[in-house]
């Protein structure tokens, strides 16, 4: 038998090669081909053909990596019982690129199966390699085995229960990327040290395509949030991405509202370039802020975008405060929900509503879903004259009505490929508010459909109008 403890140590880094390989390189394809879908844009359909070209992609890029290695390596030409041998690990990986993409916390339990499919692989090809004694040695009666040390037995018991124990304490904390690794390592030595079997016989096709039922399942699953059928979107994208760019619930009983622990959020929009100042109006003293501009006044946003739900009238006190563009952020609610969204502008100075006619706003318009949506523009006067944009103080406020953005009119489809769009809505002051002050413009974006998730809408610039 000395024989085969040398040959042992070259079983495990041969077959560990191929499906290492394949792992990494389909599981990465995968990930930047679901990198390009975006919510709410797929057809029934077409989700269908797009789980079908999941599955296909990973198993053409499994083959081929596998026929590539054993090919070159050991120049095998019969790779097809490789090829299914290692599959039930890579069935799963679409699946885990959905999740990923998701941010979901899900992810860290599809590692831990991933690992645990792995590691019964390499176990069985590495028992399955060992020759089958043909003679059975005389046992020795009266000789007892010596008994292994107690810390043999322990240590990969204690090291299994860290290891989870662990791993649900980083998930609480919301790093499913390393709870995951904790998990499969808890779950890939729990395998690799149950008794051997020896000489399993190798799954028949329709074992292997029976097992890959769950994966292909959940994958399908996976990519429901991606309908344009929102309200099952909705649902579905709420159960996989438990823990979105969203607030932490109050526990409060004094502030916490019977139907809803949402908090909110407030998204600090990039820094814009300085010098932004509002000249006085002519013919009045420079601290006056009454009369007309002789020019067109340009405000660029600077602001912050305010993410709440109903009854709460804005983001509560212990909302998160995050910096990013809401273009490139997908803030959602903790259930199906309307997610209100308003942009708030602070000036740096009151100004009355005689200084123009009418006020533009430039914003850039990258969202994809279905259905028109609404921009309302108000002027407020604050109570506070503070400078602060995410805690402004009510005040007497001016709605100069709702517009609905031309390039949303008519978009009865998804249009997931298309470029972001500038665009400009003008407001006009009535007359019958002149005279009034105002310090603070809010924008508020409506959607008619999807309204679980914050428009991917951007606020560029206001221009007031003389």
């Amino acid at each position: 038998m000395d024989h085969i403890a040398e040959d042992s140590p070259q079983i495990l880094p041969e077959a560990a090669l191929p499906l290492v390989a394949s792992l990494l390189l389909t599981g990465t394809t995968l990930f930047l081909l679901t990198s390009l879908l975006r919510p709410h844009s797929l057809s029934w359909p077409a989700l269908a053909a797009l789980a079908f070209f999941l599955i296909l992609a990973a198993i053409l890029i499994h083959a081929f990596t596998i026929w590539f290695l054993r090919n070159t390596l050991i120049n095998e030409l019969d790779v097809l019982p490789t090829i299914a041998d290692t599959w039930p690990p890579i069935a799963w990986l679409p699946l885990l690129a959905l999740l990923i993409q998701q941010k979901s916390l899900w992810t860290a339990f599809i590692l831990s199966i991933i690992a645990t499919l792995s590691t019964l692989y390499l176990k069985r090809a590495t028992a399955n390699s060992e020759p089958t004694p043909t003679t059975i040695p005389t046992p020795l009666l009266f000789q007892s085995p010596e008994p292994k040390p107690l810390i043999h037995a322990l240590l990969p018991a204690a090291l299994i229960s860290i290891a989870v124990q662990i791993g649900l304490a980083t998930l609480f904390f919301n790093h499913p990327y390393l709870a995951g690794t904790l998990f499969s390592f808890a779950a890939s030595l729990a395998v690799w040290l149950w008794p051997p079997r020896h000489h399993l016989n190798l799954p028949s096709p329709s074992n292997l395509l029976r097992r890959s039922i769950p994966a292909i399942l959940f994958t399908l699953i996976a990519l429901l949030p991606f309908l344009s059928a929102h309200r099952i979107a909705e649902g579905i994208l709420a159960f996989l991405q438990p823990r979105p760019d969203t607030p932490t619930p109050q526990h409060s009983a004094a502030n916490a509202h019977p139907d809803t622990s949402y908090s909110g959020i407030i998204l600090l929009a990039p820094a814009k370039p300085k010098a932004r100042t509002i000249p006085p109006p002519p013919s009045k003293a420079p601290f006056q802020t009454s009369g007309a501009f002789l020019k067109p006044v340009i405000i660029p946003f600077d602001g912050a975008y305010w993410y709440f739900k109903r009854p709460d009238p804005r983001p509560r006190r212990d909302a998160r405060v995050v910096h990013g563009d809401p273009i490139k952020r997908h803030i959602l609610s903790t259930d199906p929900a309307p997610l209100i969204m308003e942009a708030h502008q602070r000036l740096d100075t009151a100004l009355h509503t005689d200084c123009c006619s009418a006020i533009h706003v430039t914003l850039r318009n990258a969202d994809h879903r279905t259905g028109p949506i609404s921009i309302e523009l108000l002027l407020t006067t604050t109570a506070t004259q503070t400078k602060s944009q995410t805690n402004p103080q009510p005040g007497n406020t001016l709605s100069l009505g709702s517009k609905v953005l031309p390039s949303t009119q008519n978009q009865t489809e998804p249009s997931p490929n298309r470029p972001p769009i500038d665009e400009t809505l003008s407001f006009s002051i009535p007359t019958s508010a002149r005279g009034r002050t105002f310090d603070q413009i809010t924008v508020i974006l409506r959607p008619t459909t999807a309204p679980i998730a914050g428009a991917r809408i951007a606020i560029q610039q206001f221009t007031l109008i003389p």
